[in-house]
């Protein structure tokens, strides 16, 4: 008789890796028309949001949107306390599928 299956324990960490891979990501690390938000926390407590994927939507060049982040930050750069990339998940999976697709079309 074939011994019964059971579960196992789960000892990888594998969420943990990914927050330690997401804490240490850039803002130059992540292309602008990846995000739906950049929600920036000023020192003083104040937040501010730059609305990528509504600009970018609203017909606003990218090349346009870049430079306005950049001047924000290079203007409040020591009052910035961090950084929130909200990511916008369906640009995500729409680049990663068109890839994948044109990578395995080749094999």
């Amino acid at each position: 008789m074939a011994k019964q299956q059971k579960p196992q324990p789960d000892n990888d960490d594998i969420d943990g890796e990914w927050e330690d891979l997401i804490r240490s990501v850039e803002i130059d690390d992540i292309p602008l028309d990846m995000l739906k938000v950049l929600r920036v926390h000023h020192n003083n407590g104040n937040r501010y949001v730059f609305a990528i994927k509504e600009w970018l939507d609203g017909g606003a060049p990218l090349a346009k949107i870049q430079r306005t982040v950049d001047a924000w930050y290079r203007e409040h750069g020591e009052d910035i306390a961090g950084s929130d990339f909200i990511i916008d998940l369906d640009k995500i999976k729409q680049t990663v599928t068109e890839q994948t697709k044109k990578t395995l079309k080749d094999l």
